[in-house]
């Protein structure tokens, strides 16, 4: 029996890939495990547009075109037109938009606002959109704050996936009403490990400590900084695995220090491998988030977590007995801190399991689910 109907609106959504896509289908899972008859709203960046399924639920791909990919527009096409007249429609308990900037968030305020809906909005960055271009980073600060009356004029109850996310709505004048986590289903992400043995790949001994990084590699992410850690523990029995890809690939190729190897792109399967073999997980990055998945899938992984301050650290790793926050993304203190896991693994391990049993019990879509349906006015618990 269907308990509710909500609507979820995503600017991309699986099988583009990314933090914010695993968000929108890891919560609408959840969701329509309840019974809750979930419809997602999304862009058709690769093309294929119209409505399709995903287990339970409906999709909505709306014709766009992303040149960038970054920002997909909206088409303004017959097909559009029509896809959007039926949208319209449905009968919706609620709307969900994540992320208030992208063009299809707009639509789906105006809609929420025309249907007499008030909207939720997740925020899941912390500071202005960034693309690493001075001139074009200008542009798009001015158009946040440019569109920021249209999102106010929704009447969102606003929350972040962290509580800095959250606050950082206080920018645009949007008053937070609290926080809908970031999340992880911890035991199904270690299930998934592949078989792969990066601790044989690398040469590395049975003591050897290995630091893993996962992420796109860009500046903003702190690749260089962690590239500068290594060299000063060159000396050290410790080994770097760098996960994934991006403009700063080729760079690095040329420029890594011998104890660090270049993985390239890895599959969740892959990922979740090198995690559950990793003595530590190391996150320099300065881009700004909301929560970042990738702590969240360390510590289901119970490596030990070095992350730099981003939004959602301290609420991944509350104080040291879970891991370390460094107070800046600066090579030294990298350094000391992986220097304090060579010196005393066992409490790193100690540290790693408990940021694991934290996370396994506090940050789960249940969690999440309940807060979304708490938060569109429905009963939280809709089984």
């Amino acid at each position: 029996m269907t308990v509710a109907r909500i609507c979820l609106s995503s600017a991309y959504y699986p099988p583009h890939m990314g933090g914010v896509e695993v968000f929108t289908q890891s919560l609408a899972r959840e969701l329509s495990s309840r019974d809750v008859d979930v419809t997602v709203v999304t862009d058709a960046v690769a093309g294929d547009s119209g409505v399709t399924r995903d287990g339970n639920m409906q999709v909505y791909r709306m014709p766009a075109a992303d040149p960038s990919g970054r920002f997909p527009a909206l088409l303004g096409t017959r097909e559009a037109r029509d896809l959007w007249e039926r949208l319209t429609q449905q009968p919706f308990d609620g709307i969900v938009v994540n992320t208030r900037f992208y063009p299809i968030s707009l639509r789906m305020f105006e809609l929420a606002r025309a249907r007499g809906t008030r909207p939720v909005l997740i925020e899941h960055g912390s500071s202005y959109l960034s693309i690493g271009n001075k001139q074009v980073d200008q542009a798009i600060r001015a158009y946040e704050d440019g569109i920021a009356r249209i999102v106010r004029n929704a009447d969102p109850r606003c929350y972040g996936v962290s509580a800095e996310a959250a606050s950082w709505l206080g920018n645009f004048l949007l008053v937070p009403d609290g926080v809908i986590h970031n999340a992880i289903d911890a035991a199904a992400f270690r299930a998934q490990a592949s078989g792969r043995d990066f601790r044989a790949e690398a040469g590395a001994g049975a003591t050897t400590c290995i630091v893993a990084f996962t992420g796109r590699l860009i500046v903003e992410k702190g690749v260089w900084t962690l590239v500068e850690a290594a060299r000063q523990l060159v000396d050290e029995d410790i080994r770097f695995l760098v996960a994934g890809e991006g403009p700063e690939l080729d760079r690095l190729r040329a420029n890594a220090p011998a104890n660090m190897r270049l993985l390239g792109r890895l599959d969740r399967p892959d990922v979740a491998a090198l995690l559950a073999q990793a003595d530590a997980f190391c996150f320099p990055s300065v881009y700004p988030e909301g929560l970042p998945t990738s702590l969240l899938e360390a510590a289901a992984c119970g490596a030990y977590i070095v992350t730099a301050p981003v939004a959602g650290a301290r609420e991944v790793v509350p104080g040291e007995a879970f891991g370390t926050v460094l107070h800046a993304a600066q090579p030294a203190a990298v350094r000391e801190a992986l220097e304090r896991v060579l010196r005393d693994p066992i409490a790193a391990r100690e540290a790693a399991q408990n940021c694991r049993d934290y996370v396994e019990r506090d940050f789960t879509w249940a969690k999440s689910a309940d807060a979304v349906m708490q938060a569109c006015g429905l009963p939280a618990h809709a089984v």
